[in-house]
């Protein structure tokens, strides 16, 4: 929590800080010395209940949704995907001056540019193709009739979940700035998604919010350790507004536009910070 003794929580209240979900709850709003980020990492709890929230549901009810209404919610979710983009990248660039904030967003770029060949040399995004075509070969075999045991079910759901662009951008965003709005979008995401698996996977799907909750909480405190190793507000600005393009590309695929490798460019959150400790 914010210390009111504090210069520095002083000057970011005058200042102030960008609204976010986590801000009303008085997560926000204070230095980095004095924050109280939610160390039970509260937006991948939320999320974690909507994948079990889904799951029931699609247990209890047999009737899929409509097509017009499954577009109207990828319509919405995708639009919430944007806004929660374009917020993270102007809560990195809102507290600095216009200068910076022309700085942080090249730096953000480069680290994008520099990030991608590392991603692809250190195949992020075929490993999670691979993972994701093995989830998808079981939920084909169990919506054909086969038999899929429930431990094959559970890992299914539980990659399905994890293993994706948002699954570490959104966890990452919480543990800078306490803001989880990128995994209430996730959430409404998995859910919908556990209504649809559960027909096929069963009890699986429900108990897959377990993973969810260690994983993504687990990148969300391992974020919160890593911020005090950081010396320089200017490098944690630079991992907001990288993270916040990626969430951006992010909308390209849900919406089915184009097939972006999302996962080669998440070495650009390591890139990003060391260019802002290198330029500023």
């Amino acid at each position: 929590m914010a210390d009111p003794t504090c210069c520095e929580c002083m000057a970011i209240r005058e200042a102030g800080t960008p609204a976010t979900p986590s801000s009303a709850l008085g997560l926000v709003r204070a230095c980095r010395r004095c924050s109280t980020f939610p160390v039970l990492a509260i937006g991948s709890a939320i999320n974690a209940a909507a994948v079990v929230l889904g799951g029931l549901l699609g247990l209890l009810i047999r009737n899929d949704l409509p097509a017009r209404r499954q577009h109207q919610l990828r319509t919405g979710i995708g639009l919430a995907v944007i806004i929660a983009g374009f917020h993270q990248v102007w809560t990195g660039v809102r507290p600095s001056g216009v200068g910076a904030a022309f700085g942080l967003m090249g730096i953000a770029l480069l680290a994008t540019t520099i990030g991608r060949p590392l991603g692809r040399l250190l195949r992020v995004q075929a490993g999670m193709n691979r993972l994701g075509r093995w989830a998808g070969q079981m939920f084909t075999r169990a919506q054909e009739g086969g038999r899929v045991p429930f431990h094959d079910g559970f890992t299914a759901c539980a990659i399905l979940f994890c293993v994706g662009p948002l699954s570490v951008l959104g966890p990452v965003q919480e543990g800078l700035n306490g803001d989880f709005f990128v995994l209430l979008v996730k959430g409404a995401m998995d859910g919908l998604a556990a209504f649809a698996f559960a027909r096929a996977f069963r009890m699986a799907v429900v108990l897959a919010g377990l993973p969810v909750l260690a994983f993504q909480g687990t990148v969300t405190l391992l974020t919160m350790w890593l911020l005090q190793w950081l010396p320089d507000e200017r490098m944690v600005q630079s991992i907001n507004v990288t993270a916040g393009l990626l969430v951006v590309c992010a909308t390209l695929i849900v919406f089915e536009i184009r097939k972006v490798e999302i996962g080669d460019f998440l070495p650009s959150l390591l890139v990003a910070p060391a260019l802002a400790w290198l330029f500023f």
